[in-house]
């Protein structure tokens, strides 16, 4: 399909292609349509998910979360394009770019799964952004042994990284993606390092132990600030596809545990959810069940 046929139907698609000419030509890989709002409904139509309906429309930004992907292209050095804003998480992003001749024949770039745009002998893809970042910036990425593991803008495996180094997008499982601390502001900590496994302790306070063949990405994400951001009117909430939450003792009792009663009242009992379950302390994470081994 050539450039000028390319219709998007999206609206702020003249932001991504503005001139449709053959710089901006590989943001129609890294961009996806706009995604199907479903009102907190499931398929019978049924809310499943409150106080969820409405927001802006916007394009989704394909982030590459993964660290096999690189792995497969082998490059270990990365430059920054720009920083971007992302509509679909806190964080922002940052756009990555490769200039390296690929002989397209043996590896197949063209897949829809790939995180990648390949054009003009140059990969491009989008990954969270680090604090501090910034255009022209080198973003490394080692698989094995380097020099300096203390400096940031790098991606490398636990076993390579010092210990008291603050980490995030970091793989729960070896050659998968990054799953644990990926909003912004947020940040872990490799505390210690053992023979398979390395201790990190998250932001919640919770302790894990990881394998050391996992990636992660030193730093912290970028955006800090994010909770401090003020909604300054009803319609910043409304943008967010986040619809207005009424309070349990406004309701009437056959809609919330706290509602109903002669006049005000506070609920008459502790704070719990729609559903009867304690809000405030009570821990809700189910324990795991260890099985027993029988020697015979």
């Amino acid at each position: 399909m050539s450039i000028s046929n390319f219709n998007c139907y999206y609206k702020d698609y003249k932001k991504y292609l503005k001139n449709t000419n053959k710089k901006n030509i590989y943001y129609k890989y890294l961009v996806k349509g706009i995604l199907k709002k479903t009102g907190g409904r499931n398929n019978k139509g049924f809310i499943t998910a409150y106080n969820r309906g409405g927001g802006v429309k916007g394009l989704y930004r394909k982030v590459c979360f993964s660290y096999i992907d690189l792995l497969y292209l082998g490059y270990k050095q990365w430059i920054v394009q720009r920083i971007e804003y992302d509509n679909s998480r806190s964080c922002n992003i940052v756009l990555l770019k490769n200039r390296i001749k690929l002989n397209l024949k043996k590896k197949s770039i063209k897949n829809k799964k790939w995180f990648f745009s390949y054009f003009f002998n140059t990969f491009f893809m989008y990954r969270l952004a680090n604090e501090g970042l910034k255009k022209g910036d080198i973003v490394n990425f080692f698989e094995e042994k380097a020099q300096n593991f203390a400096m940031e803008n790098q991606f490398a495996r636990l076993r390579n990284i010092s210990t008291s180094s603050y980490l995030f997008n970091i793989e729960y499982k070896p050659y998968t993606h990054g799953k644990l601390v990926r909003s912004a502001g947020s940040k872990a900590k490799l505390l210690r390092k053992y023979d398979k496994y390395g201790l990190i302790a998250l932001p919640s306070g919770e302790k894990k132990l990881l394998l050391l063949s996992c990636f992660a990405t030193l730093g912290i994400p970028s955006n800090g600030l994010y909770l401090f951001k003020k909604d300054y009117k009803a319609g910043n909430s409304r943008w967010k596809n986040k619809r207005p939450q009424v309070r349990g003792v406004a309701k009437n009792p056959i809609d919330h545990p706290h509602g109903g009663g002669e006049g005000k009242t506070s609920g008459g009992r502790h704070s719990v959810s729609r559903w009867g379950k304690l809000t405030k302390g009570y821990v809700t994470k189910r324990k795991k069940v260890k099985k027993k081994i029988k020697y015979v």
